[in-house]
């Protein structure tokens, strides 16, 4: 089971009013966490846990 978790991202975009042109800026997980989606225990054959490091 894996918990719930906030991912906060922000755009911010400058578009001309012909809208011949845009600039946009994009920013994603502000906060810096690292959520794991989805794990696979596969250490009955490889003895790998790529849910935890070291």
């Amino acid at each position: 089971m894996i918990p719930s978790r906030t991912l906060v991202n922000a755009r911010v975009a400058y578009a001309t009013a012909e809208k011949d042109w845009e600039l946009a800026v994009e920013v994603r997980n502000l906060t810096n966490k690292l959520y794991y989606s989805d794990i696979f225990d596969n250490r009955g054959s490889t003895n790998f846990d790529p849910g935890r490091s070291g």
